[in-house]
């Protein structure tokens, strides 16, 4: 996931995607541009499982939303996004992996943290001002 991030804002089209959104706004300081463009990937977000585990590149993701209007992704997909489009305006993230299960070995969901002074959360799997327990995880730089 961090590669694919890398990747991605090593394309003009990341960071004129993350622009626009915030060219009709008043955001001016990292935290109102991180919710602006959180509500914008938000609201083209449509979260449906995977039989299988993969993950979509903020390309695809892109080209998706401009040909559809919106994306269909899982947890990862939407994180691999949002990181993508804030750290090309210069927001540092880390995703966390968690472990909602103490029964299940593996981590089950990813979300993301932006610097906005402190480490807050975005998930957009979830309703706003919701949160998910997590008996283990583990952080990764992007």
């Amino acid at each position: 996931m961090r590669n694919l991030i890398r990747q991605s804002i090593a394309e003009p089209k990341t960071r004129q995607t993350a622009l626009e959104i915030l060219r009709p706004t008043a955001a001016d300081d990292s935290e109102s541009m991180a919710l602006e463009i959180a509500h914008w990937v938000r609201m083209h977000f449509r979260y449906v499982r995977e039989p299988e585990e993969m993950i979509s590149t903020p390309a695809a993701s892109l080209r998706e939303i401009e040909e559809h209007g919106f994306f269909f992704g899982d947890c990862d997909d939407v994180a691999v996004f949002l990181a993508a489009l804030l750290v090309a305006i210069g927001i540092p993230v880390h995703l966390v992996a968690i472990r909602t299960d103490l029964e299940q070995p593996n981590f089950n969901h990813v979300f993301l943290e932006a610097d906005l002074g402190i480490w807050v959360p975005f998930d957009l799997t979830l309703p706003e001002g919701a949160d998910i327990r997590a008996v283990e995880q583990i952080v990764m730089d992007v």
